[in-house]
């Protein structure tokens, strides 16, 4: 393109348009560093490689802290339903008090109150 634009030295100018050599190797490391870590859906390789990009500017740490805490919900989801088993009070519980994860300090009335109204709920479809 520069050549067909009658530029007197191409390939010189081109090589110069990319810009500062050590800017350009860091930018080709990071892009082979996160192509690295696409090749494994492991929660760990995927943080390790985002904890790489991360240092690189604003939009890695945000991507890195996504991800930090999209894991922690997820592995918050997963504890709470293996507590449920043993706990059943255990949960998410959202009413005019507020919101609780966990077990709510009055969890044994809150359970009698969720048992009436879908009783109550089951009882009006049958009529």
């Amino acid at each position: 393109m520069l050549r067909a634009g009658g530029a007197p030295h191409p390939i010189e100018q081109a090589i110069s348009s990319l810009g500062d050599p050590a800017d350009l190797a860091s930018a080709f490391v990071a892009v082979a560093q996160a192509t690295r870590g696409i090749r494994s859906y492991a929660p760990w390789t995927l943080l390790r490689s985002a904890a790489r990009v991360a240092l690189s500017g604003t939009k890695g740490l945000l991507v890195f802290l996504m991800g930090v805490i999209g894991y922690g919900f997820a592995l918050a989801g997963l504890v709470a339903a293996v507590l449920k088993l043993f706990i059943p009070e255990m949960g998410l519980w959202i009413g005019s008090w507020g919101v609780v994860w966990g077990v709510p300090a009055d969890a044994a009335r809150l359970m009698r109150r969720t048992a009436a109204s879908c009783s109550d709920g089951i009882s009006s479809m049958h009529r």
